[in-house]
């Protein structure tokens, strides 16, 4: 009976799978099963740029309105059964891609949207539970994909695309799709894109600086450069021009190529993650700023175009980007030393635009939320990114807004919070995970210190409430 029972399992496994756990290459040559609904209004083709996996993608020319098939039947079997693939829009469009999945008899059971006002490479993840529709079948379900309306024609690039049987729940919602999880997943590394949609500054925009405003700015501005590298690092330095050179970064036919940029849970051998693209970034900016070396300052300003063009961007998560904090601190680093270079090269609105959104420094534009979950890491790895974030903003009354809303932010983390929720307690204890956590305290102190030292000699401050329960929790 056991041994029954074992191939009853094992059938049943090995089922689910072919059924469900479908990824398409398009490296082999192959562009079945994509096919289109008209070929009058239709056209594929692979390309070799731009691509997001291996060397080849696929490349949709439509004439509006356009019907792209994956004939591939798929079951969704859970809420997290759903689909993952990148796409890579030229033309930034206020209408969405929409897609429908068949059943049988051809009536639409899930429906997703997909916004398309973005231009380079961006992440389309969802699980059916996220889906609209009726949803009264999920079994042997064909895929449909819809030119975006009020669009004459286009082409978009596909790649990388899977049917999956677990969308992590931790997918982080952005501009793309703003409803790919649940409100509960919704807090603190999964909020970015909440922050920047939701938060409005409450503190007023002044029209020009006091002279003592713009020193206070300037104070701070020595201050953050006084705690990053000041000098060349011949290792690191090495590293970058490794890395570089391994990734084939290069622009060809009007894309940027090489290999592909994916948060850490998607890397593949062949790709490379945040934490690689900052180690790049920070290699060339030293070896810039501090041995004037031209094709490295150069091969930093083509990191940036490449990183924005992957979906490193404003505006998109990328994925499950969980614990983002630890992998993109040496991004922020070189940013700032290379602020000039952006500034010249006419790169700084996008960079600094990116870096905001990537800090969560949207979360700081209203006061502190003491319900939310996760204050240790923003301070660990956060609170630093944010300052420079709001630095890199080149409009100065909105820079100083930027710092003082930030910094009202932190008074606002260093009140004791309630339960169990991460923070400091009114014993002084600090808690993380739900839990009392004094070793992960030392990274949040450590950032917290950073913070505080980039404030001296300017007009921001913490307030004595603040300064009070961090000496106490510091001492406990």
């Amino acid at each position: 009976m056991k041994q029954l029972s074992f191939y009853i399992l094992f059938f049943v496994l090995i089922n689910c799978s072919s059924v469900y756990s479908q990824q398409f290459s398009f490296d082999n040559g192959v562009i079945a099963p994509f096919q289109v609904a008209d070929a009058n209004k239709s056209e594929l083709t692979l390309v070799s740029a731009p691509y997001k996996d291996g060397n080849l993608a696929l490349q949709w020319l439509w004439s509006a309105p356009a019907t792209l098939k994956i004939n591939s039947p798929v079951t969704f079997r859970n809420f997290r059964d759903g689909v993952i693939f990148w796409v890579y829009n030229e033309t930034p469009r206020k209408q969405p891609l929409v897609g429908e999945f068949f059943d049988e008899n051809n009536i639409i059971q899930y429906v997703f949207h997909f916004g398309l006002d973005f231009q380079g490479w961006r992440i389309c993840r969802i699980g059916s539970k996220y889906m609209t529709g009726e949803k009264r079948k999920s079994t042997n379900l064909i895929l449909h994909l819809h030119s975006p309306q009020q669009t004459e024609q286009g082409r978009i690039f596909i790649d990388r695309f899977s049917y999956v049987a677990d969308v992590n729940y931790q997918n982080a919602p952005d501009a793309q799709q703003p409803n790919n999880t649940e409100n509960n997943y919704i807090n603190h590394w999964n909020s970015l894109w909440k922050w920047e949609s939701e938060n409005i500054y409450d503190l007023s925009l002044v029209e020009t600086l006091t002279a003592e405003q713009k020193q206070s700015l300037q104070k701070i501005d020595l201050e953050i450069l006084s705690r990053l590298p000041k000098s060349a690092n011949t290792s690191l330095i090495n590293s970058a021009k490794n890395q570089f050179s391994l990734a084939k970064i290069r622009k060809t036919d009007g894309f940027w190529i090489g290999s592909p940029l994916v948060v850490k849970p998607d890397k593949l051998n062949d790709d490379i993650a945040l934490s690689e693209l900052g180690n790049m970034m920070l290699g060339f900016a030293l070896d810039s700023k501090f041995n004037s070396n031209a094709a490295s300052k150069q091969n930093y300003i083509d990191l940036w175009d490449y990183a924005l063009s992957q979906g490193f961007a404003f505006g998109s998560a990328m994925g499950n980007n969980h614990h983002y904090g630890y992998e993109t601190r040496q991004i922020f680093q070189a940013a700032y030393l290379m602020k000039d270079v952006l500034i010249a090269s006419g790169q700084i609105n996008d960079v600094a635009a990116t870096l905001s959104f990537w800090s969560g420094l949207p979360e700081t534009r209203t006061s502190y939320n003491n319900s939310r979950e996760g204050v240790v890491d923003t301070w660990n790895t956060l609170l630093l990114p944010r300052l420079i974030a709001a630095m890199l903003i080149q409009d100065l009354p909105q820079q100083f807004r930027a710092a003082q809303s930030l910094v009202r932010w932190v008074n606002g983390s260093l009140e004791f919070t309630p339960g169990n929720l991460g923070g400091i307690k009114p014993d002084g204890t600090i808690f993380h995970h739900a839990g009392h956590y004094p070793a992960y305290g030392v990274g949040g102190f450590a950032g917290l210190g950073d913070f505080i030292g980039s404030l001296l000699g300017s007009e921001f401050r913490l307030s004595n409430s603040a300064h009070s329960n961090l000496a106490l929790s510091l001492f406990a």
